[in-house]
């Protein structure tokens, strides 16, 4: 026989909170059953505006991020960015790609092949890197778990900044910076940003509040794709991040954005989180299974809408070609 010990749930003292900020008893319940508690994050939820982006300061290490970028930059360093595969991933790589266009530094950028490389940081890519000259690898999306990776990058004179989302292990890499909302040791007030949107705060840190909110349209549409398509809470940060960047998805401010909405036939519609899930994250994300991960960081980066529309075919040709291998593989298992 079981013994059943029903929990007989209080009133949260936090409704005074909701009643002081006009909220009715019952959208403040659900407001706290989401563990929307603080007046902040209340506020961030009722009107998710770009005026409530947090700190990006607040993000363990950032201030050594900036601090090794900056003196790259002034050195004349070259640097890499290191992504991943996946929609996470490549939309990490573009928008740092796009920033440092923006302040017209050249770096160039390695995601590994998935069938031949698979995920993550690896030895032939960093012997690759130091042959080019590069002296900075900054990761996106990955490298939290590249221990031995990274000290292999410091023997040959490379210095990494690691910047991610995915749990730490007990030893965090050697790195020169380690940005990461999940590390023990971050205060951050936000944990569930995707690679991308710890990208975003990478770029809101160097810079500057007023030249990142100048300039945010070219990142936002690129950064709430990989939030809805890294199935991330669509809360705090992301709700602004997703809320901002629908509304302007597809009008412009990313050729790119506006090849593939067109490949996919939805040029002219209200876009909605379905379509970025289901119709534009399984183009890239094929691209990347078939080892063509380059595709998507040429589509976002491109600023030629002949070239952009191009690659936006080939990311639809290698979708189809993702879906009958995937067809054959059923009708074999069958």
């Amino acid at each position: 026989m079981k013994k059943w010990n029903i929990l007989h749930r209080q009133e949260p003292s936090r409704n005074d909170l909701m009643e002081s900020m006009s909220i009715s008893k019952e959208i403040g319940q659900i407001l706290l059953n989401r563990g929307i508690e603080s007046q902040d994050q209340v506020e961030m939820f009722t009107d998710p505006s770009l005026k409530y982006l947090r700190d990006p300061f607040l993000l363990k290490d950032m201030d050594k991020a900036v601090e090794r970028i900056r003196q790259a930059i002034s050195r004349k360093e070259k640097i890499w960015i290191f992504g991943d595969y996946d929609v996470d991933g490549v939309s990490s790589t573009s928008i740092m790609v796009l920033y440092f266009k923006s302040i017209g530094y050249p770096v160039d950028y390695y995601i590994p092949n998935r069938l031949e490389e698979g995920y993550g940081l690896n030895i032939e890519a960093i012997d690759h890197i130091g042959s080019q000259d590069g002296r900075l690898i900054i990761t996106v999306d990955c490298g939290i778990t590249s221990v031995k990776e990274v000290e292999y990058a410091r023997g040959l004179g490379i210095d990494v900044i690691i910047t991610d989302h995915h749990e730490c292990q007990e030893s965090l890499p050697a790195a020169y910076a380690v940005v990461d909302p999940k590390r023990e040791d971050c205060s951050y007030p936000f944990e569930g940003i995707c690679g991308c949107g710890v990208a975003f705060k990478l770029i809101h840190a160097l810079s500057g509040n007023e030249d990142f909110y100048k300039n945010i349209n070219r990142y936002l549409e690129i950064v709430s794709l990989a939030t809805i398509c890294d199935i991330m809470p669509i809360l705090d940060e992301n709700r602004i991040i997703v809320k901002n960047g629908m509304e302007i998805l597809g009008q412009g401010n990313n050729i790119g954005m506006k090849a593939l909405l067109e490949v996919c036939g939805l040029d002219g519609t209200k876009i909605k989180s379905s379509h970025l899930g289901f119709a534009i994250g399984p183009r890239i994300n094929a691209s990347g299974r078939l080892g063509f991960s380059k595709l998507g960081v040429d589509l976002f980066t491109s600023d030629n809408l002949q070239e952009a529309r191009n690659l936006a075919l080939m990311m639809d040709t290698k979708n189809t070609e993702r879906q009958e291998v995937e067809a054959r593989i059923h009708m074999e298992v069958e």
